[in-house]
This record gives C-alpha cells, sequence and structure tokens, in this order.
C-alpha cells in the first residue's frame, strides 16, 4: 500500500523529517529514507494497520530513544537505517537506559564496598 506522501523541496516526506529531526544521529541521510519507508511497508504488512499509525510508531520510539542515555550520548548509537532495519522501534525502551545494572553474582562485592568497610 503506498500512498503519496507530502515531500520537502529535497525530496523527502515530511513524516521522514519528523523522524530524521528527531534521531539522534545525522548520517547517511538517503539510506536512512530507504529504511524509513521498508520499516513502513513491514509494519503496515506484519500487523495490517494503516500508514499513519505505523508512522506513529516509529517517531514515538524515536523520539523515546532520542531522550535517551543511549541516544543522547552518541556512543553506540546506531546509524538511523540500521536502527529502523533491525526494527529497533520494538525495543524494550529500558534497554536505552544506561542505568540498568547487570546482576550481581552472589558473594562478590564491590571494590567500593569492600573499601567501605576498610579503615585507613
Amino acid at each position: 500500500m503506498k500512498s503519496k506522501q507530502p515531500t520537502t523541496s529535497k525530496g523527502f516526506s515530511a513524516a521522514f523529517m519528523e523522524f530524521w529531526k528527531n534521531y539522534p544521529r545525522k548520517v547517511a541521510k538517503t539510506e536512512a529514507e530507504r529504511s524509513w519507508r521498508k520499516a513502513i511497508e513491514r509494519i503496515i504488512e506484519g500487523e495490517e494497520i494503516d500508514e499513519i499509525a505505523a508512522r506513529s510508531r516509529i517517531l514515538n520510539a524515536c523520539i523515546e530513544f532520542g531522550k535517551s542515555d543511549k541516544g543522547k550520548s552518541g556512543k553506540f548509537c546506531p546509524y538511523p537505517a540500521t536502527w529502523l532495519n533491525q526494527g529497533r522501534y520494538d525495543d524494550d525502551p529500558s534497554e536505552w537506559s544506561d542505568s540498568v545494572k547487570p546482576p550481581k553474582k552472589p558473594g562478590l562485592r564491590s571494590v567500593d564496598e569492600i573499601n567501605a568497610e576498610r579503615k585507613w
């Protein structure tokens, strides 16, 4: 189902430009736009929702990702095309936070815990 979206003077749809504005890493714009179109088609076909709902879903996830630790840091932030191709808009947003720490193994203590017990 292809619809005619309004485009900018550069040929990008207004919906894609909204995604681009909110995605934290600005690289490979043309490739990202191709991936944007494919991601929308995958969502429409896979979940039988309309194009507006598919675009909204990706854009809402993009905005949340941009506000997250991973999005803000730029460190390990995927290219926008990669984010779209891998369906990262469906990731659990808690995975985008650096505050999630791996569980400690029983019986192991951190250096801070050991130092807190010492009397210097």
